[in-house]
């Protein structure tokens, strides 16, 4: 009816309904293998000729998974117009439908006729508080649904949720990612920048790799200091071979090997003329520092100086001046009593001391000149200081700071001085305050390099944001420590990122054992009526239902497998799985298993050999190991044909133990091994298979192997059988 319709309509048009439908990302999206595992498995489990997960939009219905649907429809896996799945959506209870032609809400639905639609029973999916779609299972005849069955598509439907919750959370893992990628960018462009200041740098600069020292950047001023020569991509012995005697080369091994910085002042230079640009002898004033890499290796060298060659000849220049001034001056003194028997002598004295004055104030502008050359190149540090795009400061020896970056007091929005001393510790967090303090006394008591990670508030935000600090010991040439470089670099963004992640995966996890555990009680209650009623204590029971009984358990049994499984690969992907670390007697494991499999090999007739010698004993989880060999040994007993035989050896030596479990079945083909212990993977996905199972016994054992430290492999060949090789480590006597 017309109350009914507008019902309908308007909880499919309902905003906060496709809001959570698009939070999904769901629609229009390629077909998935967990998705059509669902619907596959509710064609199976509840014998319905179809089953299908349909997203309800504002026009049309998208089917995510389809199973048993006829083309088009099966290719286009969208339908509009008035469906079953849009009363589904009127409630979060499931819809269901024994005879469609007998309610007159639902005979007139199109794919009652286009469809043959007779039965339908629909599961709500609710995100966010909101049904956006249902997992749906029709026939093609009136049927009467069972508790049992309606109770299987809910617990399937809980898996399609968690498949949609668990796209979910990695969508928004890889929005963070690319936002860290988005960052890296920016740093790339940063470092661009940071290349031409450096290229343009009023002091030369050069970045040394490796043990052989090659160069990988220089500055344009490093190369009028080398004269133009190409030394890019070549070492410092190879393309300046005249410095290996200057002991230059010395001083860079020292500094890669040891990791302490090397500061040279006034240090002279010789370069041979290289036919392009003659080299007179030069003095520089340079800094070797060494570069680390993540992992604390040294992998290079920064070189930062300049050319002092102008002040150092100037100065000696000026010692020079000093030196004739005071020789002249005692000849002067000589004169001048000479000066006293003559007149003429006087005069010409006199026009001698003029002379010499006048080199005397030639000296002191020499000086004064060489003063300012030294300003300069001061200023020059400081202008390539405020040009990194980190804070940057400096420390006396007793760590307080005696100069902070103009950048850097615009972080705290004080003015310099007051973040001097330990001004800026009233901008550090409180709670890190004891940490930091910590850390850089024990850097100024032992002179080891410094590095500490706290929250400082950001002036402008008015909020504490992460940093790494590092900062190095800048000696004199006798080894003592003058004073500290170092930096505060802004990590908020990576913390963040990480935090995110570890949290989505914690989700993931707990999502995945609560489900197990609620899943594995009314499972556990299935199996315990069924074997009352088996035992006939309700009653008599007929054959059939005894048959019918049979079919109940083993389907209770199988279920419940699947879900420890998933409980298994969920602990251990949490990091939850306990190993304990034993001697184990491999023989009494094997011979466990071959009880255990026994009845299985008779049935399927197959022979079976378990040649293992009685002494072989590996150090490992009796449990675990027992496990995966008995997960091995059922997964041989399934894909070899009747007839066929399977072995089980042992081999060791003082470092290992190779277990092999060896069939003549199938085998598996090559381009499915890559991905054989991947979780929920099949090599026949088939709906057709003879085989059942969830695809994580081979996923769960090599995990298991793994966490005692051991491996697991497998070598296969098409049609000729499969060997799966479990290797643990040999208990030493």
């Amino acid at each position: 009816d017309a109350g009914v319709s507008d019902g309908v309509d308007s909880a499919r048009l309902d905003s906060a309904r496709l809001a959570a439908l698009r939070s999904t990302e769901l629609l229009d999206t390629d077909i998935e293998d967990a998705f059509d595992r669902v619907t596959k498995l509710a064609v199976r489990l509840v014998d319905v000729p179809a089953a299908f997960i349909s997203l309800v939009d504002a026009n049309r219905d998208f089917y995510k998974s389809a199973c048993g649907f006829p083309e088009p429809l099966a290719t286009s896996r969208e339908l509009s117009g008035p469906t079953f799945c849009h009363f589904t959506i009127l409630s979060t209870e499931p819809l269901v439908i024994p005879d469609a032609m007998a309610d007159e809400r639902y005979r007139d639905i199109p794919t009652v006729r286009s469809l043959g639609v007779a039965a339908y029973v629909g599961i709500p999916l609710v995100v966010d508080g909101q049904v956006i779609g249902a997992l749906c299972a029709v026939d093609s005849k009136p049927r009467a649904w069972t508790r049992d069955e309606i109770a299987t598509l809910v617990d399937l439907s809980a898996i399609a949720l968690s498949e949609i919750e668990l796209r979910r959370a990695r969508r928004s893992s890889e929005r963070a990612r690319d936002e860290s990628e988005a960052w890296q960018i920016e740093a790339e462009v940063a470092r661009g920048r940071m290349t031409d200041v450096f290229r343009q740098a009023p002091v030369f600069i050069a970045v040394l790799r490796g043990t052989n020292h090659v160069f990988e950047l220089i500055n344009d001023e490093y190369a009028k200091v080398v004269g133009g020569r190409a030394v890019v991509g070549k070492a410092v012995s190879e393309c300046l071979p005249e410095v290996r005697d200057q002991g230059f080369i010395d001083l860079l091994d020292g500094v890669l090997r040891t990791g302490v910085p090397y500061v040279g002042r006034e240090l002279p230079l010789e370069l041979h003329d290289t036919g392009t640009a003659p080299v007179d002898q030069r003095f520089v004033t340079f800094v070797y520092q060494p570069l680390t890499d993540a992992d604390g290796t040294r992998s290079g060298i920064f070189v930062l100086g300049t050319d002092v060659t102008h002040e150092v000849l100037a100065r000696k220049e000026v010692e020079a001046l000093n030196g004739l001034l005071k020789t002249q001056t005692i000849a002067l003194e000589v004169q001048a009593e000479e000066l006293m028997a003559t007149n003429e002598e006087l005069e010409s004295s006199t026009e001698e001391l003029r002379e010499r004055t006048e080199f005397a104030e030639r000296a002191r502008e020499a000086a004064e000149r060489s003063a300012a050359a030294l300003l300069a190149s001061e200023a020059r540090y400081r202008t390539l200081t405020e040009a990194v795009p980190v804070q940057v400061w400096t420390a006396k020896p007793d760590g307080m700071l005696d100069y902070v970056s103009a950048s850097t007091a615009a972080y705290f929005g004080a003015p310099q001085d007051e973040l001097l001393g330990i001004g800026w510790t009233s901008f550090l967090h409180p709670d890190d305050i004891l940490e930091a303090s910590g850390r850089w006394g024990a850097s100024l008591a032992t002179g080891n390099p410094y590095q500490a990670e706290f929250r400082l508030k950001e002036a402008s935000s008015n909020e504490y944001r992460w940093h790494l600090a590092r900062a190095l010991p800048d000696r004199n040439p006798e080894g003592f420590i003058v004073g500290w470089t170092g930096s505060n670099t802004d990590v908020e963004s990576e913390r963040r990122a990480r935090d995110e992640a570890r949290a989505a995966n914690r989700s993931k996890s707990e999502f995945l054992t609560t489900m197990s555990h609620e899943l594995r009680t009314p499972l556990n209650a299935i199996g315990g009526y069924a074997q009352l009623l088996e035992a006939e204590i309700r009653g008599p029971i007929s054959d059939q239902q005894r048959s019918d009984l049979e079919r109940i358990q083993y389907s209770q049994r199988h279920l419940l497998g699947l879900i420890n499984g998933i409980l298994n690969y969920a602990k251990i992907d949490a990091g939850m799985m306990a190993y304990a670390r034993e001697s184990v007697a491999v023989s009494e494991v094997i011979a466990t298993c071959e009880s255990l499999t026994l009845p299985q090999l008779r049935d399927k007739q197959l022979i079976a050999t378990f040649p293992v010698k009685a002494a072989v004993v590996a150090i490992g989880d009796r449990e675990k190991i027992q496990q995966i060999l008995l997960n091995l040994l059922s997964n041989a007993i399934k894909f070899t044909g009747r007839g066929g035989s399977i072995v089980v050896s042992c081999e060791s030596d003082d470092e290992s133990i190779i277990i092999r479990v060896t069939d003549t079945g199938r085998g598996i083909p090559s381009d499915s091994l890559p991905k054989i212990f991947d979780p929920f993977v099949q090599v026949d996905a088939r709906l057709t298979r003879d085989q059942q199972g969830t695809g994580l016994g081979l996923a769960i054992s090599r995990d298991l192997a793994r966490g005692m430290g051991g491996e697991l492999t497998v070598a296969s060949t098409l049609g000729e059988g499969s060997e799966f090789s479990l290797r643990l480590t040999t208990a030493n006597e």
